[in-house]
């Protein structure tokens, strides 16, 4: 259960990722410093499966996964269907090495991804690539994500309706060009009424955990973590480090 949003500029990009989660999973630890192929990297870490929802390195690249609930029905029905599988939040860390968008595509086509339940994958990098990455179970599907894709949503409570509300509050609540201070307004919303369906979300069950915020410009890559609702007032951990520059061909 997520939301996330984004901006895209001539010299980086601004990512804003809402985690919703039941009240009784394990708190996640804080933004770490990560390492991964001679690659540093910025990621807040599950407190249950160790891996991340969101991850971002120093050569720009970021990663923002959500769980793939509107593919799971399709899931169940196959007759290979497993009883044991991998974390999907060790997908970030996995490719948190990666330099661009189009590499983290062919690794992920070259992946075992039978092991993972279904997924969403969104990934940005420097040169202004912004792609989705779906998993369904059975197939990969690649594309571009365009403004007009703002916010990407998963819940595991009612997926479409959640989906359709909030891209309503969005468009209500941010212009076209769209602003970081906008984007923010946003996840912190409880529009159209406080619960299951606002983008800062809040049921008996589950709430929204944690707010991060990434930040890549010319010379930094940022992190700013917030380990509660966007709603609520407190100090906000921040990560950063130089971006690297990274050869295009």
């Amino acid at each position: 259960m997520c939301t996330l949003t984004w901006l895209l500029r001539d010299d980086g990009y601004f990512v804003a990722f809402s985690r919703d989660e039941r009240r009784t999973r394990a708190p996640a630890t804080g933004p770490k410093l990560f390492e991964r192929a001679g690659v540093k990297g910025i990621a807040p870490i599950d407190g249950e499966a160790g891996g991340t929802w969101i991850a971002v390195n120093e050569q720009g690249l970021t990663l923002a996964l959500l769980n793939g609930y509107r593919f799971q029905g399709a899931q169940a029905q196959r007759a290979d269907e497993r009883r044991t599988w991998s974390s999907r939040g060790e997908l970030a860390l996995q490719f948190g090495d990666a330099a661009s968008v189009a590499e983290v595509a062919t690794r992920l086509s070259e992946f075992d991804l039978e092991r993972y339940r279904p997924f969403e994958l969104a990934a940005f990098d420097t040169a202004g690539a912004a792609t989705l990455a779906s998993w369904t179970g059975s197939t990969l599907i690649t594309r571009e994500l365009h403004g007009g894709d703002r916010p990407l949503v998963s819940s595991s409570f009612d997926d479409d309706g959640a989906r359709v509300q909030r891209r309503a509050q969005y468009a209500k609540l941010v212009s076209g060009e769209a602003s970081e201070h906008e984007l923010e307004r946003f996840h912190s919303s409880h529009a159209p009424s406080r619960g299951a369906y606002s983008p800062c979300m809040h049921r008996e069950d589950a709430h929204t955990v944690s707010f991060t915020r990434v930040r890549v410009g010319a010379r930094q890559v940022e992190l700013l973590y917030q380990p509660l609702s966007p709603c609520e007032s407190m100090p906000v951990e921040r990560v950063e480090i130089q971006r690297r520059a990274v050869a295009r061909s």
